[in-house]
């Protein structure tokens, strides 16, 4: 017996044709629970290609799947691993294999490619836009200029484990352009004229409140308890300083002493080209960059688990991915301008001189860099999960430098050593979480520029975003030698 099954994009909300016909093995379902899962799964293109990888190169680790599908957002990425959880299993080097189901959601997915019923079914609407996950938070408000600014971009949001999430006003035109899915959330408000929007994009959610209005009536305005709200302010400060201070002290070095090196695994020479760029990509372990005469890498065992270290050569880069292990690589002196680091796991420590380019895209783990250069230097940090810890000393320099931040969970401190003569320019936007920036110890404001930045030789412009977590900017400005 044959079963045409019609599917409803999960993602999109929009009802289209897959027309694959499952054949007796949709009837060896364990149960109607495990069907409709694996259609929820397999009807992402993003997360059939995955099922596709594993199935074809298992076992195959986090990094290289991230790769392969050339997705470069890993909070994104992420998301769409958490939700095929229970189609994937991992060895015991923490590599990706199929269980059993996902086996049987790999075989619907041949079918699906090889059975077209009619012109056009069993083809994904095109998505035109790319994806931005929230999630993991206590609450998180999203505000037309948050929306406005992903209608910009050409992306769509996804909001997922949030405990409340505060949708404010907005044209209707824009929520419906952006919003692509909600997903297991305990409360959300809503405009009441947005409700109907967002019902079809809902997954998971134990109350929708709507309202009118400008903003939601929550339930801490009906606490009948006199409250000095003076008081509560100077709490709130108090609150807030406690936190940073803490991030001040913030020092991961004992991440490092609790990784013990065990014994010595390999031990090379690396090949360096005159301004070769260097990706770091890491999945677990510790990773030691630091300047020498020569090329080098170690790699010492830290636990029962085998290390795994892959380097690749090019003209002009070196990649460089590692899992398990202790590894400290170093980099001939000015050899290096620009450097990489994309971090899902484990801690990453820095210490280098006259960068041009410094990228950090961290889904999780520490990133502590140390960092000095007397030339324009680009730096660009994405934050989904974890901390980075950067201090840099920005020497006497003519030409602009650029520090961009992006967090939207973690935490993000930095120390900014610049020269009396830099000029700075600053643009913060906070659309949740706690982040301030200071300039010799006292705060300023989200926009600020020196009334002379035009005319300078030498500038600093730093911009900064924060859709979750913390983020805190010191400036020193002072005579460096």
């Amino acid at each position: 017996m044959l079963l045409v099954v019609y599917l409803s994009s999960v993602l999109d909300k929009k009802i289209y044709s897959c027309g694959f016909i499952f054949s007796s093995l949709v009837m060896t379902m364990e149960n109607d629970e495990d069907l409709d899962y694996i259609l929820q799964v397999i009807s992402n293109k993003l997360r059939r290609n995955i099922i596709k990888l594993i199935a074809e190169e298992e076992p195959i680790s986090y990094t290289k799947l991230m790769k392969e599908t050339e997705v470069e957002d890993s909070g994104t990425f992420g998301f769409h691993i958490k939700k095929m959880k229970k189609l994937l299993k991992k060895n015991e080097f923490g590599e990706y294999m199929l269980n059993e189901k996902g086996l049987k959601a790999y075989k619907l997915v041949e079918e699906l490619e090889e059975r077209k019923v009619g012109e056009g079914k069993g083809r994904e609407l095109a998505e035109k836009y790319k994806e931005v996950v929230i999630n993991d938070r206590i609450s998180f408000e999203f505000d037309e200029k948050f929306a406005r600014k992903l209608y910009r971009d050409r992306e769509k949001v996804i909001f997922t484990d949030i405990i409340t999430l505060t949708i404010y006003p907005m044209p209707p035109e824009v929520f419906d352009s952006v919003v692509k899915e909600v997903s297991d959330c305990v409360t959300i408000y809503v405009p009441k004229e947005l409700e109907h929007l967002l019902q079809p994009r809902i997954n998971d959610v134990l109350a929708v409140k709507s309202y009118e209005g400008d903003k939601p009536k929550k339930a801490e305005s009906k606490l009948s308890l006199p409250l000095d709200l003076g008081f509560l302010s100077g709490l709130v400060s108090k609150v807030l300083e406690s936190v940073f201070s803490t991030m001040s002290k913030l020092d991961l070095t004992s991440s490092f002493d609790k990784a013990k090196k065990k014994e010595i695994y390999l031990e090379n020479n690396v090949r360096y080209v005159d301004n070769a760029d260097l990706e770091i990509n890491l999945n677990k372990g510790v990773l030691e960059v630091v300047e020498g005469s020569q090329g080098y890498i170690r790699v010492w065992r830290i636990n029962k688990e085998e290390p795994n270290i892959d380097i690749t050569y090019s003209n002009s880069m070196i990649k460089l991915e590692g899992e398990n292990g202790y590894f400290e690589v170093t980099i001939p002196s000015g050899k290096t301008r620009k450097l990489y680091i994309d971090l899902n796991g484990g801690v990453v420590k820095v210490k280098i001189n006259n960068l041009s380019e410094n990228v950090i895209e961290l889904s999780g783990g520490y990133v502590v860099e140390d960092v000095e250069s007397n030339e324009p230097v680009y730096s660009r940090i994405r934050i989904d999960g974890g901390v980075v810890k950067s201090d840099m000393k920005l020497f006497r320099y003519e030409g602009e430098s650029r520090i961009e931040a992006m967090v939207n969970g973690g935490v993000y401190k930095s120390m900014l050593n610049i020269d009396k003569d830099t000029r700075l320019s600053v643009e913060s936007d906070e659309f949740n979480g706690l982040s301030r920036v200071e300039l010799n110890g006292k705060r300023i404001l989200k926009e600020y520029s020196d009334d002379d930045f035009v005319e300078s030789r030498s500038k600093l412009y730093i911009t900064s975003e924060l859709h979750g977590g913390m983020s805190s900017i010191e400036v020193r400005r002072e005579s460096l030698k």
